[in-house]
């Protein structure tokens, strides 16, 4: 596990190991904050100690918070209680340095990453300088993530932001989806961002609409979403050196056994490198991966506590 949130009167335990294949283990970040799960704290936070205790290995332990509720968060954990904490930059850019202090000084967050945005109201370079200059006040050991254009990027927008934020040594984070059809980059989008991080050996993040492991159509909105084994094996095969066209027909499959057959294929050397450019993806719902993956034959089933207001139904910004 990534991290773990810890409480001064639980008893240790070791889980039994479950056969998880390194493609997927570590994958999902717990983004129930969220919408379409959207939950109270209080009860993101217990879902989050419940996960834990499951100790399943797709999940990271990692649990993501908008900077603005952070003492909202502090609030909600027991005496004595930490957690490996995510943090969504939804403040400005400036705040990063005085918010990182803050949690520096706190035992109880441990951050282990930040993700922000890029500012798109600047030229590219005087954008990244802002990023930069204001990631460097974090940490050695927290990971920035940088969310770049992708869905409504114009032609080249999101190679050289990716070349950007991959030369300043930082990570880049993608928008899979959201609450209109606009956030939802095509196929061919999709395949040449997997194209370029593989060329360039980036590491990035996937965020909202990625709501089950295979490409499939939401009944009620009708959208289009990815599948995150489909991200995946279109990563494998950009890897490999495969075409795009090659890569978009893993983005676009909808064969379960065949996308499966795909993944367990290949060596663990290469599910790793794969793991190496696609760090993690926020998932508002952290029993659905869990289920799709093992349905697929990728992990083993585990329960799971789900709580979910249905009355939230498509994702908004994350």
């Amino acid at each position: 596990m990534i991290g773990r949130m810890t409480d001064a009167t639980d008893a240790p335990g070791a889980p039994a190991p479950l056969a998880t294949q390194p493609l997927v283990a570590a994958l999902v970040d717990d983004a129930g904050l969220f919408p379409p799960t959207a939950l109270a704290m209080d009860d993101a936070v217990a879902r989050h100690r419940a996960d834990l205790v499951a100790a399943h290995p797709v999940h990271t332990g990692r649990f993501l918070c908008p900077g603005s509720r952070l003492d909202e968060l502090r609030q909600a954990l027991r005496e004595g209680e930490t957690v490996d904490v995510g943090v969504i930059l939804d403040q400005p850019l400036a705040s990063l340095p005085g918010l990182a202090t803050s949690l520096v000084g706190d035992p109880r967050l441990q951050l282990g990453a930040v993700e922000l945005r890029l500012p798109l109201d600047q030229p590219l370079d005087e954008a990244m300088g802002a990023v930069v200059t204001s990631a460097s006040a974090l940490p050695d050991a927290v990971s920035t993530y940088v969310e770049i254009p992708l869905a409504q990027a114009d032609d080249g927008e999101t190679r050289a932001a990716l070349t950007a934020v991959h030369e300043a040594g930082l990570g880049a984070k993608v928008r899979c989806g959201g609450g209109t059809p606009d956030l939802f980059p095509s196929i061919d989008q999709l395949a040449d961002f997997l194209g370029a991080a593989a060329e360039l050996g980036a590491r990035f993040k996937c965020t909202a609409g990625l709501h089950h492991a295979l490409r499939y159509t939401d009944e009620q909105t009708g959208f289009e979403h990815h599948g995150v084994v489909n991200i995946l094996v279109a990563l494998l095969r950009a890897q490999a050196g495969a075409d795009s066209a090659q890569v978009a027909e893993a983005l676009g499959s909808t064969d379960a056994d065949a996308l499966a057959a795909e993944a367990l294929a290949a060596s663990e050397d290469a599910q790793r490198r794969v793991r190496a450019g696609l760090v993690a993806y926020g998932s508002c719902s952290t029993g659905a991966p869990v289920e799709d993956l093992a349905a697929l034959g990728l992990t083993s089933p585990v329960e799971v506590l789900e709580l979910r207001d249905p009355t939230q139904q498509v994702d908004q910004q994350q």
